[in-house]
This record gives C-alpha cells, sequence and structure tokens, in this order.
C-alpha cells in the first residue's frame, strides 16, 4: 500500500514538474511571439516625442502586431510629412511678412533718392549750357559724382536689409541700428504727422543678427506709425536695467483693448481692416526676440497708445 502511495506521489511530482518546465516553455514562446514585439512597440513609442521622429518598429510576420506595427510606422511618416509642411508653410509666411516689409522700405528708398536724383538732373541740365567750361563741368561733376555715392549708399542699406542671409550674430550699436531703419520710414512719420524721439544711450549696444534685428525694429515702427493716424508722437528709449539690456517703443496712437493684449502676439490676430495686414508683424516680432533668449512686453491703454518693450540678455553670442 505504501508503495503505491509512493509511487502514485513520485507520477504526481514528475507530472507537475513536466507541466511547470512546458508552461515555461509556453511563457517563453509567448514572450518571443507577442510579449517582445509588444515591449518594442512601447519601446519605440517612448521614443517618439517633440521633434524625434527618426523611429521605426520592425516588422515581423502578417499577425495583428505586424499589423500594429505598419499602421504606428505609416503614422510617423504622415507626421514628419506634416511637420516639413508646416516647416515650408512658417517659412512661407516669414518671407512674406519680410516682404511687405521691404515695400515698405522700397517706398523709403525712393522718397530718399528723389532729393538726390533731382540734384542730378540739374546738374545735367548746367553742364549741358556750359560745356565748354572746364572749371565749371569739373564742380559739377563733383556733386554728380556726390549725388550718385548718396544714392548708391541709400540702396547698398536697402539691399543689406534686404538680403537673406545665415544667421550671423554680431555686436550692434541699439541707438545706430535704430536710426538707420528709420530712416527708411521717416517720409512715412512725416506724412502722418509723427514726431520721432531717440533717447537710447549711446554706448548701447546687444549681440543679435543685424537683420533681425532692424526686422523688429521696422515691424515696431511700421506698427506705431499706423497706430497714430491723426499724428503723434514716437518715441524710443534704450537702457541698461541690472544684467538686462531693454529697448522701448512708446507712441501716442489709438493703444490695444484689455481684451486683445493676451492675443496681440499671435498668429493672424489683427485689429486692422482687411487688406491693410495679415496680423504676422508683432508674431514674427515675438518669435525673434525669443530666439535670442528675449522677452518681449507690452503695455497699452485704448485712446492713449502703447509701450512695446524688448528686453535682451547680456552674455555671450547665440
Amino acid at each position: 500500500m505504501e508503495r503505491e502511495i509512493v509511487a502514485t506521489v513520485k507520477k504526481i511530482v514528475i507530472l507537475t514538474i513536466f507541466l511547470i518546465a512546458a508552461g515555461f516553455g509556453v511563457i517563453l514562446l509567448l514572450s518571443r511571439r507577442f510579449i517582445s514585439p509588444i515591449t518594442q512597440l512601447a519601446a519605440t513609442m517612448e521614443k517618439t516625442g517633440g521633434d524625434y521622429l527618426d523611429v521605426k518598429v520592425d516588422v515581423k510576420g502578417h499577425d495583428e502586431l505586424a499589423i500594429l506595427g505598419e499602421r504606428f510606422n505609416r503614422m510617423i511618416e504622415r507626421i514628419k510629412q506634416a511637420n516639413e509642411e508646416l516647416k515650408r508653410t512658417h517659412e512661407k509666411l516669414v518671407q512674406s511678412e519680410k516682404l511687405a516689409s521691404i515695400g515698405i522700405l522700397a517706398a523709403g528708398v525712393a522718397h530718399e533718392i528723389n532729393n538726390p536724383l533731382g540734384g542730378l538732373f540739374n546738374c545735367l541740365h548746367m553742364l549741358r549750357q556750359n560745356i565748354d567750361n572746364h572749371e565749371f563741368r569739373q564742380r559739377y561733376l563733383d556733386f554728380i559724382k556726390e549725388g550718385l555715392e548718396k544714392i548708391e549708399n541709400i540702396v547698398n542699406r536697402l539691399l543689406y536689409m534686404a538680403r537673406k542671409d545665415e544667421h550671423k550674430t554680431a555686436v550692434i550699436n541699439v541707438r545706430d541700428s535704430v536710426e538707420n531703419v528709420y530712416s527708411f520710414v521717416d517720409y512715412k512719420a512725416k506724412e502722418g504727422r509723427v514726431s520721432f524721439v531717440n533717447e537710447i544711450e549711446n554706448s548701447l549696444s546687444i549681440i543679435i543678427d543685424p537683420h533681425d534685428f532692424q526686422q523688429v525694429v521696422l515691424n515696431l515702427f511700421i506698427n506705431a506709425i499706423q497706430s497714430m493716424e491723426d499724428g503723434g508722437s514716437l518715441k524710443v528709449r534704450g537702457y541698461r536695467e541690472d544684467s538686462k539690456i531693454k529697448v522701448e517703443f512708446s507712441d501716442t496712437g489709438s493703444g490695444i483693448a484689455h481684451e486683445n493684449l493676451g492675443r496681440i502676439f499671435d498668429p493672424f490676430f489683427t485689429t486692422k481692416p482687411p487688406g491693410e495686414g495679415q496680423g504676422l508683424g508683432l508674431w514674427l516680432t515675438y518669435e525673434i526676440i525669443r530666439s535670442y533668449d528675449g522677452k518681449i512686453s507690452v503695455e497699452s491703454e485704448a485712446g492713449k497708445g502703447s509701450t512695446f518693450t524688448l528686453t535682451f540678455p547680456t552674455g555671450d553670442p547665440v
């Protein structure tokens, strides 16, 4: 009887060991067949985020997990394509806003060129009447040369601002740069009876791409002048405050309604009539300033004017 019991126990133990071994085998098989691919898919998904989309699931077989992996890969490809399209659209929008600014600059150039050009025509007229007088001829040829140099300088300044170079930072004098940009919109300010005051410290400098800073200043000038339909005053202050450099653009224009202040830097937001702006100028300004670890803020009251403040860190080039 005892032998039979012992024999039965041995059989149960052997069967149990066999079942345990078989169970481990099944678990191992399932792990290789299902769990491992799921783990791989989960790990791949975890890697995906932000701008990092260079991931791909290694698809094997034709089961449900393989189909899921293929769909994930296709989704990643579509996201990459959408991101690339968004970047291209962003670049086009930025360029279109810059081109609109260049149009205003070109009008300023035409206005500036008119004066020396009129002088050139007058010199040519006088030369034609006194062509045989050597001294007279030399004097007016010098006038013509001086006028051509003025025109060349104006055109070169426009080309410099319009040029689309790589992102290159440099130490720039804030006052000089602001004065240079204002020379292109001076005619527009005078037409609108807008006076200009420059209170930027003479030695104030920042590290930035000169073209980027000029684009920012131009956007703020245009915005301010357009807000003063009945004339007014535009004042720019630049100063150091602790470890920061601040540049303030203050106008006495129409101001911004309180409910719009939180949206003023949003793309396509504008309170101007249709056809007078895409609502990208202040957004582009915000994006440029942010790319240099700077900040732009606005204080405004409807009917009383606005002050836009640029804040730059002082430190190494970005």
